[in-house]
């Protein structure tokens, strides 16, 4: 080899060397909430934000229950050579994962070692300031990996909470996370990695400033470690818009406020998710982009070329529908890069007018950048802004990508952005838009002068009282519900909880902003001790009293069906005893699984084998039931993809305890192989109007036990191959691979529905009503199962002999518990005539007795309640008291009685006057939508003041501030310009304080 030829290999190997190398991380699983002003948003450290799989969280106004946003993502894409790198996330799979690159661009070896997300609350600080009792993320904020930090002792090579160093927190709460695209393969854009560290600083202020308060903030620091120059960049805000109601919302982009928005289409929101009448608008706006290039050009299109410091703000906005047309959902990394580009998936430019493509020739980079509220220029509402003929397109689930670009990222080179994403209501669907708008001058301009936000004024902090369960309490199930009381405004809250009373190793639940919590954790056969303080963006107010209780070894399940195995119970040869556990069971697959055949340490070995010695059928075809397009896995898992929610999906109550047998009878096959005429075994085919088939088995609900006389014979309704499985039409047959196995010899049947019939006596009456006298069915029960043959071949004509007559497949079902009574104690003593009483268990739905009795005879109340709680009528003192719960399920029992408890009420008037002394009525009428009035009394002349509050604790008005006469008084509370949402009211007359809440409607 001569030495020009031996050099250059040298060089080349080296090069190869020096080349980053894709990893083998996990995807992340941290996650936090941000939630310090009326903005609650669920943050995520793989790219994306808001979504993971349920549930998806962008409430605007907090605890007001809609949602404005589904899912949102970071994408970026550039060349390398002229070679397409990419990185996006929008549903998963996901392509950034946890922690930092090293100098030469490698992830971490175990990218789980960085799995987290840091949250820092003005409080926390405030509270170590004054306590020097430190959160966990305030005493290991990760300086070190490049979260910001305040060095307050002058040595900025380590972090010193003593000593004076505190995070650089950004408005009242910051969230911080490292990631990376280096980390694994890239599935969503097929593409290599780019080689890019990714520092995310999402926060937020609370503020008087209405539009403050609405807006969260993003900062994404790119530090490129690749090997050579990634050219034309591209960034883009991916958004899936689910404003209130996902259905019914319009995009736009506004070029002057460098603004891409969503808003709705009409006036009113619909739906139990919508956000009513005057829906409001939601928008993304670059407040600091990327630097642009030296490249003698006007980026920027300011007048000015190549200024210093000169960003990049919204250069594009897009937006397409779902499906794979495409004007689709992105597929490839060009279909990404394209969109960001403001092109469509095929490389088409968007162009004016229409639906952004065929309408004209007319190319545009900005997706609707007309004015719907003036209704000039071209906008979802104005598609045709030349002859102005056409009307409005159809409102839909839009998803739009707010981008910037393009620059140039140099080895070495970080590029920081920040992005906001801003909420506006305002009198009506367009005003919002108006009020969008003011929103984005308003934050640019307090992001510009360094966004310094003064904590408001907020309410004086609770006095909590712990509800349940009770002080001392035994036998509580693992997945309990924790409930309180707070003396002022209600949440957030942070609950403690741990085995020991100095909380040592306590858990903590932040953020939540109802009076009660379920945690699903414990440990069985465990004492606990808790406690709850309630906080605001400031400052942590007092712990509770210290309870205690004891767990048992069940877990309720709340609204969680209970199947506890699937079996063969006969075949030709006759019953199978002891029932086998089938064909297969591979990795929690759903059919068959029995709770025997777990291993001992829990786990189960793939694939399961059949029972020693037991064969499910006499012929060498083996089959089972499982769910079209599921996973393997039998209960839930990220992609909600399991047997459960597949099947289960009219609600998880609807098997009840109740078992069902698949039936492989003779007269069936028969038919379905023409020897009889068909008439005894038909399903009604899906998508086909008044159409029957032939199927081979029957579907039976056999009640709670095999041996009762009560089993009906269910309705089955067919989804043939447009569903993705069975090969013809009119013919229940078999097709495809089904991903029971990693195998792809698995083939499986149409999709059949199980439906009750209306008519559920015994027997087969509402079967034969449904298709021979025009009968109707109830309630769906199980959805989209299918049989599959385990290696019944790759391809056409497969091994189809059908599980033979005779065969049996059960479903089999665990009794639902009963109800776990809660609170108060058992033979406790109460001081009030209404008493609180609370539950777990296995519905929301329950039969309530109190009475005078342990019989309950004579009930006082016996009612159906819903929820965990219930409050007395008034009671009587010097009485005993019992009572009991029962779980039920559309009026029908479905658990035995719970436990008899009692309580003592045994003050008399007199010694209960005290509580008497004030009242503080909830105004009427409530909700309201213009005024209410609020009915209080006092025992004696004093000082009364009376606010209202709003649902972060702000006050908004004072209905009284005055000396008062003894007796009762009245406040007028109008709405004027409140927002719709709950407000509280907390009179204060003496020491007396107290709280109610009201509803002002839409």
């Amino acid at each position: 080899m001569n030495r020009p030829s031996l050099l250059l290999f040298m060089l080349l190997l080296f090069s190869s060397q020096a080349q980053a190398q894709t990893g083998t991380c996990a995807g992340g699983l941290a996650e936090a909430f941000l939630d310090v002003n009326n903005v609650n948003a669920r943050i995520l450290n793989n790219g994306g934000l808001f979504w993971r799989g349920s549930p998806h969280v962008y409430e605007v106004p907090k605890y007001g229950g809609a949602n404005a946003i589904f899912a949102a993502g970071i994408w970026i894409g550039g060349t390398m050579d002229g070679s397409l790198r990419a990185a996006a996330s929008r549903y998963g799979p996901w392509e950034f994962w946890p922690g930092p690159l090293d100098e030469a661009g490698n992830p971490p070896a175990d990218c789980s070692l960085y799995d987290r997300v840091y949250s820092v609350y003005q409080r926390d600080i405030n509270e170590y300031n004054e306590t020097g009792e430190a959160t966990r993320d305030l005493l290991e904020w990760p300086w070190d990996l490049g979260a910001p930090v305040i060095d307050g002792d002058g040595n900025p090579e380590n972090y010193n909470l003593e000593g004076g160093d505190r995070p650089a927190i950004r408005g009242h709460q910051t969230v911080w996370w490292v990631m990376n695209d280096q980390g694994n393969i890239h599935e969503a854009t097929d593409s290599p990695p780019i080689g890019l560290e990714v520092q995310v600083t999402a926060y937020a202020a609370a503020s008087n400033d209405v539009h403050v308060n609405n807006a969260t903030l993003y900062t994404y620091k790119f530090i490129y470690k690749g090997e050579k120059p990634l050219e034309n960049t591209y960034l883009g805000f991916f958004q899936d818009v689910d404003l209130g109601n996902f259905d019914d919302d319009y995009v736009g982009s506004d070029t002057t406020f460098g603004l891409g928005y969503a808003y709705n289409a009409d006036n009113f929101d619909e739906g139990g998710e919508g956000y009513g009448e005057a829906p409001p608008a939601v928008g993304v706006k670059f407040l600091s982009g990327a630097l642009v290039d030296t490249d003698g050009l006007d980026n920027d299109k300011d007048g000015n070329v190549d200024e210093a410091n000169e960003r990049l703000g919204m250069t594009t906005f897009t937006f397409y529908n779902g499906g794979g047309s495409a004007s689709g959902d992105p597929v490839t990394g060009s279909d990404y890069y394209n969109y960001m580009q403001g092109q469509w998936k095929d490389g088409r430019p968007f162009t004016v007018g229409g639906t952004g493509r065929d309408f004209s020739t007319i190319p545009t980079a900005f997706a609707y950048p007309g004015d719907p509220v003036t209704g000039t220029g071209w906008s979802e509402l104005n598609p045709d802004p030349f002859e102005m003929t056409l009307g409005p397109i159809d409102p839909a689930d839009r998803r739009s990508v707010t981008s910037s670009g393009p620059f140039t990222l140099q080895p070495g080179q970080s590029q920081e952005i920040t992005l906001a994403v801003l909420w506006a209501r305002g009198s009506d669907n367009l005003d919002s838009i108006t009020q969008l708008r003011a929103a984005a001058e308003d934050v640019q301009a307090i992001f510009d002068a360094g966004f310094e936000i003064t904590l408001p004024d907020f309410a004086p902090l609770s006095t909590i009282q712990l509800e349940a369960p009770a002080n001392n309490i035994e036998n509580q199930p693992i997945d309990p519900y924790f409930s309180w009381q707070a003396s002022a405004l209600p949440g957030p809250f942070e609950l403690q909880y741990d085995t020991t009373p100095s909380f040592k190793n306590a858990r903590a639940h932040e953020r939540i902003v109802a009076s009660n919590l379920r945690i699903l954790d414990l440990s069985p056969d465990s004492t606990y001790y808790w406690r709850v303080r309630q906080v605001n963006a400031g400052e942590r107010g007092p712990w509770s009293a210290t309870w205690r209780f004891s767990t048992n070894d069940r877990e309720i399940g709340f609204l969680r069906p209970k199947i506890d195995g699937f079996m063969t119970t006969r075949n030709a040869a006759g019953p199978i005893d002891p029932p086998d556990m089938g064909a297969f069971a591979i990795e929690e697959s759903g059919f068959p699984i029995l709770e025997g055949n777990l291993t001992p340490s829990g786990s189960y070995p793939d694939p399961l084998q059949p029972t020693p010695g037991v064969q499910q059928s006499t012929t060498n075809a083996t089959w089972g039931i499982h769910t079209g397009g599921s996973m393997r896995r039998l209960y839930d898992n990220d992609r909600g993809q399991s047997f459960v929610v597949r099947t289960l999906r009219s609600g998880t109550d609807v098997l009840g305890d109740n078992d069902f047998e698949w039936r492989f009878t003779q007269r069936c096959l028969d038919q379905i192989n023409g020897v009889i005429e068909a008439g005894d075994c038909l399903a009604w085919r899906a998508f086909n109007d008044d159409a029957q088939i032939e199927v081979p088995f029957e579907l039976w609900n056999i009640g709670s036990t095999p041996t009762q006389t009560d089993s009906y014979r269910m309705v089955p309704i067919i989804c043939e191959k447009v569903c993705g499985a069975g090969t013809t039409t009119g013919v229940f047959d078999i097709g495809q691979d089904h991903a029971i196995s990693d195998g792809d010899d698995d083939p499986y049947t149409d999709w059949v529905y199980w439906y009750n019939p209306q008519d559920t006596s015994p027997g087969e009456t509402g079967y034969n009503t449904f298709f021979f006298d025009n009968g109707e069915v109830a309630d769906e029960i199980l959805a989209r199962t299918v049989l599959v043959q385990l290696d019944g071949g790759s391809a056409p004509p497969y091994n189809v002999a059908l599980p033979e007559a005779g065969t049996v497949f059960r479903l089999v079902t665990e009794p639902y518990p009963p109800a776990v009574l809660a609170a108060p104690g058992s033979e406790s003593t109460q001081p009030a005539q209404e008493i609180d009483l609370f539950w777990h268990a296995i519905s929301n739905s329950i039969r309530l007795q109190v009475d005078t009795s342990p019989q309950f005879a004579n009930p006082i109340v016996d009612s159906t309640v819903t929820g965990i709680s219930f409050k007395t009528t008034t009671l009587d003192f010097n009485q005993t008291y019992y009572w009991r719960a029962q779980s039920h399920v559309r009026g029908q029992p479905i658990s035995d009685w719970s436990e008899v408890w009692s309580f003592n009420i045994t003050q008399n008037p007199a010694e209960n006057a005290k509580l008497l002394d004030c009242i503080l009525e909830t105004g009427y009428p409530n909700p309201f939508s213009t005024q209410t009035l609020i009915r209080y009394a006092i025992p004696k002349p004093g000082p009364v003041r009376l606010e209202v509050f709003d649902a972060l604790g702000r006050r908004v008005r004072v209905l009284v501030d005055a000396q008062q006469t003894a007796g009762w008084h009245e406040a007028l509370f109008t709405r004027r310009d409140l927002a719709a949402g709950v407000y509280f009211y907390r009179l204060q007359a003496g020491e007396f304080t107290a709280t109610q809440s009201i509803i002002v409607q839409r």
